[in-house]
Protein backbone atom coordinates (compact mmCIF):
# COMPACT_ATOMS: atom_id res chain seq x y z
CA UNK A 1 0.00 0.00 0.00
CA UNK A 2 1.53 3.40 -0.78
CA UNK A 3 1.33 6.16 2.09
CA UNK A 4 -2.32 7.70 1.45
CA UNK A 5 -3.81 4.09 1.76
CA UNK A 6 -1.62 3.06 4.89
CA UNK A 7 -3.12 6.68 6.38
CA UNK A 8 -6.77 6.46 5.31
CA UNK A 9 -6.42 2.41 7.03
CA UNK A 10 -4.97 3.45 10.25
CA UNK A 11 -7.25 6.71 10.72
CA UNK A 12 -10.39 4.32 9.71
CA UNK A 13 -8.99 1.31 12.34
CA UNK A 14 -9.17 4.64 14.78
CA UNK A 15 -12.23 6.16 14.34
CA UNK A 16 -13.89 2.08 14.72
CA UNK A 17 -12.15 1.37 17.96
CA UNK A 18 -12.92 2.60 21.38
CA UNK A 19 -11.31 5.37 23.00
CA UNK A 20 -8.11 4.38 24.82
CA UNK A 21 -7.25 1.28 22.64
CA UNK A 22 -4.17 1.17 20.42
CA UNK A 23 -6.07 1.77 17.35
CA UNK A 24 -7.29 4.69 18.75
CA UNK A 25 -4.37 6.13 19.80
CA UNK A 26 -2.68 5.33 16.86
CA UNK A 27 -4.97 7.08 14.87
CA UNK A 28 -5.11 10.05 17.37
CA UNK A 29 -1.29 10.04 16.37
CA UNK A 30 -1.72 10.31 12.44
CA UNK A 31 -3.96 12.80 12.51
CA UNK A 32 -1.97 14.79 14.91
CA UNK A 33 1.33 14.40 12.47
CA UNK A 34 -0.71 14.99 9.49
CA UNK A 35 -1.08 18.36 10.65
CA UNK A 36 2.05 19.00 12.01
CA UNK A 37 4.50 17.55 9.37
CA UNK A 38 2.10 17.61 6.49
CA UNK A 39 1.14 15.19 3.57
CA UNK A 40 4.55 14.19 1.62
CA UNK A 41 6.47 13.44 5.07
CA UNK A 42 3.77 11.99 6.91
CA UNK A 43 2.84 9.33 3.71
CA UNK A 44 6.58 8.81 2.75
CA UNK A 45 7.26 7.96 7.08
CA UNK A 46 4.42 5.54 6.98
CA UNK A 47 5.13 3.47 3.91
CA UNK A 48 8.87 3.23 5.73
CA UNK A 49 7.04 1.92 8.67
CA UNK A 50 5.33 -0.36 6.66
CA UNK A 51 8.74 -1.71 5.60
CA UNK A 52 10.44 -1.59 8.57
CA UNK A 53 7.84 -3.07 10.76
CA UNK A 54 7.52 0.79 13.26
CA UNK A 55 4.80 2.84 14.03
CA UNK A 56 5.31 6.43 13.73
CA UNK A 57 5.05 8.68 17.22
CA UNK A 58 5.13 12.33 18.07
CA UNK A 59 8.24 13.94 18.81
CA UNK A 60 7.33 16.57 21.71
CA UNK A 61 9.90 19.58 23.26
CA UNK A 62 9.41 21.63 26.00
CA UNK A 63 8.32 25.17 25.60
CA UNK A 64 10.77 27.18 27.74
CA UNK A 65 8.05 29.71 28.88
CA UNK A 66 4.86 27.54 29.50
CA UNK A 67 6.61 24.02 30.51
CA UNK A 68 4.34 22.18 28.27
CA UNK A 69 5.54 19.90 25.90
CA UNK A 70 4.57 20.61 22.42
CA UNK A 71 4.63 18.75 19.44
CA UNK A 72 7.83 19.52 17.17
CA UNK A 73 7.92 16.21 14.75
CA UNK A 74 7.61 12.68 14.76
CA UNK A 75 9.98 10.03 13.79
CA UNK A 76 9.71 5.80 14.11
CA UNK A 77 10.09 3.36 16.72
CA UNK A 78 9.79 -0.42 16.83
CA UNK A 79 5.84 -1.59 16.87
CA UNK A 80 6.75 -3.32 20.24
CA UNK A 81 8.11 0.08 22.04
CA UNK A 82 5.20 1.60 21.22
CA UNK A 83 2.82 -1.27 22.68
CA UNK A 84 4.61 -1.12 25.72
CA UNK A 85 4.22 2.24 25.98
CA UNK A 86 0.48 3.10 25.22
CA UNK A 87 -0.21 -0.27 27.16
CA UNK A 88 1.21 1.14 30.44
CA UNK A 89 -1.28 4.05 31.25
CA UNK A 90 -3.63 5.25 28.44
CA UNK A 91 -4.54 8.24 30.54
CA UNK A 92 -0.93 9.52 30.60
CA UNK A 93 0.81 11.22 27.73
CA UNK A 94 4.02 11.64 29.44
CA UNK A 95 5.33 7.98 28.00
CA UNK A 96 5.67 9.70 24.68
CA UNK A 97 7.95 12.73 25.52
CA UNK A 98 11.16 12.43 25.04
CA UNK A 99 13.87 13.28 28.13
CA UNK A 100 15.65 16.31 26.02
CA UNK A 101 16.97 17.58 29.50
CA UNK A 102 19.28 15.16 29.82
Amino acid sequence: MNGFQLYKEYVARGERADRGTSDWSYGQVLVSAFYLVGITRLFDMLEQAETLGCRIRLVYSLQADSGVPAPCGIELIPTEQETILTSADHRSELAYWPNFMA
